[in-house]
């Protein structure tokens, strides 16, 4: 999880590294930032989970994850406190899988087994 003022990027050979690169949407950090560069280094392994969330952050990387391959699950609306991410995320055709907050953990894990 990225704190607060800091985008959170996947790097070769497994690093993960914190920087203070301009917000993207207004946002520092930002999940697009995050998805897209994992799906750079990953692409089919990945397995992306969109939750409860405002705005549209998440949906560009969602669609990198999946043009490289990965997967993506975005949380029902049912059970997001708020809509906005899963929403735009399901309306823009990324999630492979729609899913409650309680069949999240089982979801990614059956994933990463296939």
């Amino acid at each position: 999880v990225a704190p607060g003022g800091y985008h959170l990027v996947f790097e070769r050979g497994g690093t993960v590294k914190l920087n203070k690169d301009p917000a993207i949407l207004g946002l520092r950090p930002a999940a697009d930032i995050t998805m897209s560069s994992i799906a750079t280094l990953y692409g089919r392994a990945v397995v992306g989970a969109v939750l409860t969330g405002m705005g549209s952050d998440g949906t560009r990387g969602a669609i990198a994850v999946r043009a490289a391959g990965g997967s993506i699950i975005a949380q029902d609306e049912e059970t997001s406190i708020v809509y906005g991410m899963p929403r735009s995320v399901i309306e823009s055709h990324a999630a492979d899988y729609v899913v409650s907050l309680g069949m999240m953990a089982e979801t990614i894990t059956r994933l990463c087994r296939e």
